[in-house]
């Protein structure tokens, strides 16, 4: 019906989006005085490579970093670096600290983005680096034109996994789905 792009990769959704669209608002964010925080897609472009470059300076590059909390543009900037830089771990917000924790584990995961609603919930995880949104926002602000060349050099095959959710099985269990981003 619509002749649109079928593209391979976030990155690829990204740099189109800011290329075709950008400074158009892509996300229009809610202050707490009511006011509104416009966000454009150029300037979202740049926070995915400065987020994404920081994760790569922790050395992330290929591992499993989980986000959880409420639907936001914090989660969605979290989400969009974790699975170019690796392998995303999505979490219900709704979660139990013990089934975070188990799922945290048996994914591997070496990083929790997360709001401030489950700072609680994984205080006690010492084993992972905790990322808040609130510091994700920060850490993403490009005090400079973001180095590209990194993060554009990461392969991101077409059926590779980037997307593990758990997600209850028949038997009741939580198994791993594991999903390109194709």
């Amino acid at each position: 019906m619509y002749k649109e792009k079928r593209y391979e990769d976030f990155r690829e959704l990204v740099n189109s989006s800011a290329k075709k669209y950008k400074n158009k608002t892509a996300f229009l964010l809610k202050n707490i005085d009511k006011t509104y925080i416009k966000i454009g897609y150029t300037e979202l472009k740049d926070r995915y490579y400065t987020l994404c470059n920081y994760f790569l300076s922790k050395g992330y590059l290929g591992k499993r970093i989980a986000v959880i909390g409420e639907n936001s543009f914090d989660w969605v900037l979290c989400y969009l670096a974790a699975s170019t830089v690796g392998v995303v771990v999505p979490l219900d917000k709704e979660l139990g600290e013990d089934d975070i924790k188990d799922f945290l584990d048996s994914s591997e995961a070496v990083a929790i983005c997360h709001s401030k609603t489950q700072t609680d919930k994984i205080k006690d995880f010492e084993r992972i680096d905790k990322i808040s949104f609130s510091e994700a926002r920060e850490l993403s602000i490009p005090t400079v034109k973001p180095e590209t060349a990194a993060v554009d050099a990461i392969e991101i095959r077409r059926d590779e996994m980037r997307i593990l959710i758990f997600t209850s099985g028949t038997t009741g269990n939580s198994k791993g789905v594991c999903l390109s981003q194709y």
